[in-house]
């Protein structure tokens, strides 16, 4: 990367840590921001980053010295894994088995706010990695949806509180790849969304992409131990709470499609289209009746959301599946990013 890239990625790094919105979020002063991007250290750093794809641990590398300044010292477990459990005991404070120490939140949402600017920098400098990248739905695919502000207030929550930066921090603290299951479920999904609307079906590309996006998002709700593994078949169930279950986002719609994805079935109404998500004209998941739905075409139901009704017979799987994802017991409460304590 040429010298002149390098110096305006700088100053596209060093407007976002000091926007106003971010510095009331992070509890931080722009001018112990300033005093933290000494301009040679960083620009020394910056190349080796910018080359391929952008490693979490290379960007923390760069800001390690100013989050100890920040926060006094560095967690015993190391930033990486402490900003990846950080993030999920806000989304899911109910996970107590988490335990953080009690450092200032500010180091760590300086971390997040510089690894986002890195990774906005990636997605114009990289092909598109159907692993890695998300195509979400354009204005032009849903100015005409009656969902369209649901799909926005989704997108909203999705930067809001961290989800990529959650996943691609997962990539390398986890020894289990959630990103690129998630990614590859959207990549899929969208692209023969994107089909059938060429063809003239009616889809609602927003609900799909949506769908397809946050169906994972209940797994971190869960600890995944042992004891608890049969709890990881409810997390579409957690997935309702953060998507759907606060005013504040409000994604309803798309939560129940999130919700709902091991089940199919084209809505009824002509004009209603797949993946329409509508529960007066769709029966309950609990009580579809079981149906044999060859590999492919489960795989493409459950992967798009959309939905197949058959009068066929059953695969043993798919009615458990959708015993447990209409479990309705109690779920950890939901917080806001940049709310609580950490």
């Amino acid at each position: 990367m040429q010298k002149k890239q390098i110096h305006v990625f700088y100053k596209t790094l060093l407007v976002a840590l000091t926007e106003k919105s971010f510095l009331r979020k992070a509890g931080l002063k722009k001018k112990t921001v300033l005093s933290l991007l000494q301009r040679e250290r960083w620009l020394d750093g910056l190349e080796d980053i910018l080359r391929g794809e952008v490693s979490c641990a290379a960007v923390l590398e760069l800001c390690a010295e100013a989050m100890e300044t920040l926060a006094g010292k560095t967690p015993q477990e190391g930033w990486l894994s402490y900003t990846y459990r950080f993030l999920i005991r806000e989304i899911y404070p109910a996970r107590k088995d988490i335990s953080l120490e009690p450092l200032p939140r500010g180091a760590v949402f300086f971390y997040l706010a510089a690894l986002r600017v890195f990774m906005e920098q990636e997605r114009e400098r990289l092909p598109f990695s159907r692993t890695r990248d998300f195509a979400f739905a354009e204005e032009q695919e849903v100015a005409e949806s009656p969902y369209r502000e649901e799909y926005g207030r989704f997108l909203e929550c999705f930067r809001g509180q961290w989800i990529y930066e959650l996943m691609r921090l997962g990539r390398e603290v986890m020894p289990f790849d959630t990103l690129a299951h998630v990614a590859g479920v959207h990549h899929v999904a969208m692209h023969v969304g994107r089909q059938l609307a060429e063809a003239g079906v009616p889809v609602d590309l927003g609900l799909i992409s949506g769908a397809a996006a946050g169906h994972d998002i209940g797994k971190y709700a869960v600890q995944l131990i042992f004891q608890e593994l049969r709890r990881r078949f409810q997390y579409p169930v957690y997935a309702r709470r953060i998507l759907g279950g606060q005013r504040r986002h409000g994604a309803h719609r798309i939560q129940l499609m999130s919700r709902n994805r091991f089940y199919v079935g084209l809505d009824p109404r002509p004009s209603a289209g797949i993946a329409a998500g509508n529960r007066q004209n769709r029966p309950h998941p609990s009580s579809l009746r079981p149906q044999k739905i060859s590999f492919s075409r489960r795989a493409a139901a459950s992967m798009s959301g959309c939905a197949i009704t058959d009068d066929t017979t059953a695969s043993p799987s798919i009615p458990r599946f959708r015993k447990q994802a209409a479990f309705s017991g109690p779920m950890p409460p939901i917080a806001t990013i940049g709310t609580g304590t950490a």
